[in-house]
């Protein structure tokens, strides 16, 4: 129970700092790369822009600041959403953006970059109003921020559409109105919200077992084993990742904007180190297969060590810098951006699914391969394992390639799928099942490595129930000589 506990409060705690209060929700903070703070406490952008103090907060190499806190504000369409309704758009503050605002019936045509705080690269998802090709989709900018219009997608909720509702395309030619009204939240799907209702549960318990398996590996003889300790490098790896997500997924919209990041930047570290280390099984079991005898014990395990923790760290770093010295809507990490993980799909490709898929499809040929060389093994050593002791030799080998077998399965299938998920999309629904099979990762390593080896439970059983015998035994010993009346 106290062990279950331990996680329960790396969640909690976790949870609380994730919970920080943000001046601004993100729908209304926009990412600044660039600020000078000044004298009186207040931000200044390269373009001249100011955030006064407490409208802003430092990111992770770049300031988040809240324009709309400022004073009457706007938001500015993604270049992604422009993209999705082939609509080529103006970029960021340093091009001078016409559009023409309302006050009563007095129109003025006004620099959208100047006249109002502007959050740019902002998401929404949702219809378009292009008053150029339909009159019903006339609308008016007015001067506090708001729109105007008598559209039925906007009427159903109110005529006039507050900043956090909509985003412009500012346009690249005079003339051009194009605005996106977003999505009300209300219109999560059903099978959305429970995801996130059921998946943290799910998390949790993974976490509790995989806490289980790495304390049944650290206090039985086997941990000295390459195997054992492969083993424990990766479910350890899958902990902290589990604990991550439960982090995630509990705080949601709440997640203090730093704390979003660094959970993330936490999350992929470890997520790429299970890889890693199940890549790493993968060569073990291979290179005993195959014969090599090239490395000590110690050496080799020191060789999977580094690469097994380095290799994750290369990739690591990597995202780190790009993710703080790119901007780029297609291929930049953006990890907090919009959520917190990689702003979209080449993002995830280029940095978490393709090397994924690749690390998993070497995975597949070295266990083809390895296979290939037991049956080799076999068929030119047939008679000489009938001697008992080479016999036990291959059995204990096959015995370890039966459980990286059904590791690599389990997180090859499941992963598999996440990966295909992720390429095909579609509704979330589809992929319920086996999105919770990956959820409960945990528990089936525990099942496979702990639970289902008979030499692990043999040698818990010899660890604390014939320890606990013993030891009852001995103070019954004691206690009966010392119950012996003295001569």
């Amino acid at each position: 129970m106290h062990r279950h506990g331990i996680v329960l409060v790396l969640c909690l705690g976790g949870l609380c700092l994730a919970q920080g209060t943000d001046p601004c929700d993100k729908r209304t903070r926009t990412k600044v790369p660039h600020g000078t703070v000044m004298r009186d406490g207040s931000l200044e952008t390269r373009d001249g822009t100011k955030f006064q103090s407490g409208t802003y907060w430092r990111g992770t190499g770049f300031w988040w600041a809240c324009p709309c806190l400022n004073g009457p504000c706007v938001r500015q369409c993604s270049i992604a959403e422009a993209k999705r309704g082939n609509f080529t758009i103006l970029q960021g503050p340093v091009e001078t953006a016409w559009i023409h605002v309302w006050d009563g019936e007095n129109v003025t045509k006004v620099d959208m970059n100047k006249h109002f705080g502007v959050v740019y690269e902002a998401e929404c998802g949702g219809f378009m109003l292009d008053p150029e090709n339909n009159e019903m989709d006339e609308y008016r900018i007015l001067s506090n921020g708001s729109i105007y219009s008598t559209h039925p997608d906007i009427v159903k909720q109110h005529q006039l559409t507050t900043a956090h509702e909509y985003c412009l395309m500012p346009p690249l030619k005079e003339g051009q109105k194009i605005m996106m009204g977003c999505k009300e939240t209300s219109n999560t799907p059903e099978t959305e919200k429970l995801q996130y209702q059921i998946y943290p549960a799910l998390f949790i318990l993974s976490a509790i077992f995989l806490t289980l398996t790495l304390l049944a590996f650290i206090l039985t003889p086997e941990r000295n084993s390459i195997h054992s300790k492969a083993v424990v490098c990766q479910s350890g790896s899958l902990l902290v990742t589990y604990v991550c997500l439960t982090i995630t997924y509990l705080t949601g919209e709440k997640s203090h904007a730093d704390i979003c990041v660094i959970v993330a930047y936490i999350m992929y570290y470890f997520l790429m180190a299970s890889f890693f280390w199940m890549n790493v099984m993968c060569i073990d079991i291979y290179l005993t297969f195959a014969g090599s005898m090239l490395r000590s014990h110690k050496r080799k395990f020191r060789a999977f060590f580094i690469y097994g923790w380095c290799s994750p760290l290369a990739f690591f770093v990597l995202t780190v810098f790009l993710d703080m010295k790119t901007q780029n809507p297609t291929w930049s990490p953006a990890i907090g951006l919009k959520r917190c993980w990689f702003q979209g799909f080449w993002s995830d490709f280029l940095y978490f699914d393709g090397p994924i898929s690749i690390l998993l499809l070497i995975n597949s040929y070295l266990f083809g391969k390895t296979v290939w060389h037991l049956r080799r093994y076999q068929r030119e050593t047939k008679g000489m394992l009938r001697r008992g002791d080479s016999q036990v030799h291959n059995q204990n080998e096959r015995n370890r390639l039966r459980l990286y077998v059904k590791l690599f399965f389990l997180m090859g299938f499941t992963w598999f799928m996440e990966i295909i998920s992720w390429a095909v999309g579609g509704q979330k629904a589809i992929w319920f099942i086996t999105d919770s099979a990956n959820c409960l990762s945990g528990v089936f390593v525990f099942w496979l490595c702990v639970w289902s080896n008979e030499t692990m439970r043999k040698s818990l059983r010899d660890r604390f129930w014939h320890n606990g015998l013993d030891i009852a035994r001995s103070s019954k010993n004691t206690t009966s000589n010392n119950c012996m009346p003295i001569d």
